[in-house]
Parts: C-alpha cells; structure tokens; sequence
C-alpha cells in the first residue's frame, strides 16, 4: 500500500503542532518561570539546567553541598533529591558551598545562602550576552559569561546567586576567568 505525500506531509505538520510546545517549554530558560510548573513533591528540591539558552538535559547529575568542609548531600541525582534533614537546621551564616556538574557542564557556588534548601525548584545555568534581563546590571558588561542558581522556593520569595567570569577584571588581583 502507498500512502500519499500530502498525507505524509499534513500528518508530520500536525504532529509537529503537537509536540513543538513541549520543546518550546524545554528550552525555555530562567527567570521565566512557569507558575504552573507541578509542585516537587514534598521536602524536595527540583533541578533545571541551562547553557544560554538550550535547556541541558542529563540522565543524571552531581551535586555535593558543604558547610565548613562538612558535607551535607552528595552524589549523583535524576532530576530533583530531597531535603536532607541536616539541611533543615543550619545556622544563617551563608557558609555553603555547592558544585553541581550535569554533561560537560560544571558550576560551583560560595557562600550560599542556607535557605537555598527550601522546597522548590534549583535553576542552574551559564549565560552569555545578552543577558537574561534578571541578570543584567551595571557590571555585565564586563562579563564573558555568568554562572547562575536562581532558588525558586514553592513557598517563598527566590533568589539568585551569580559567578561572572570577566572580561577585564575590574581590579588587577581578579583572575580574567577562573575555571571550574
């Protein structure tokens, strides 16, 4: 049986029409966020990552947090973990550190704040210019890239934690780019 071209061609159009919203939705990146993005589940923190402005997409990802070298997750996770309790009562100093590494791709943070640990979403990403417009300031013009968490608390007001990496550096001490 030979099936027609045009049946072939408006089958594939409808299909498309189908399926391009999900992937419009994938590469989407922060600080757009769905507001209708489902909850994670309870005590859980989601993960999304980003490489300007492609969505990354990985089996797996590492994640080590630590206060004053003393780890408080570690290891490799699908798409979200949860809440480790001894996250749940660390004093407010901002003393944690977190590397994260998804693909080929790496980010390390310093002193982040402790309620990064709420219940939500993580968005992860390195940004080039132009700059998402939440990640613009007066100094981005001085950026060749950023490396960004932006906290996305269900139940609270988020945040955004950034490492840029200078073209010039503003000072002479600063390294031009410090690799991860």
């Amino acid at each position: 049986m030979r099936i027609p071209f045009g049946k072939i061609l408006s089958g594939s159009i409808v299909l498309m029409m189908v399926l391009l919203p999900f992937a419009a939705r994938a590469q989407q990146r922060p600080p757009w966020v769905e507001r209708n993005l489902p909850k994670p589940a309870p005590n859980s923190i989601q993960v999304r990552f980003a490489f300007g402005t492609d969505a990354v997409r990985c089996r797996r990802f590492y994640l080590n947090a630590q206060e004053e070298g003393k780890i408080i997750i570690g290891g490799w996770f699908r798409e979200g973990f949860s809440i480790p309790e001894r996250a749940k009562h660390l004093p407010l100093q901002q003393k944690l550190e977190l590397t994260v590494s998804c693909d080929d791709h790496s980010w390390h943070f310093t002193h982040v704040p402790e309620k990064s640990f709420l219940w939500g979403y993580w968005w992860i990403g390195t940004d080039f210019p132009p700059y998402q417009e939440s990640l613009l300031s007066e100094d981005s013009k001085n950026y060749a890239w950023l490396k960004y968490l932006i906290v996305d608390p269900s139940s609270a007001y988020g945040f955004t934690i950034y490492r840029p990496c200078f073209v010039k550096p503003p000072r002479p001490d600063q390294p031009v780019c410090v690799p991860d």
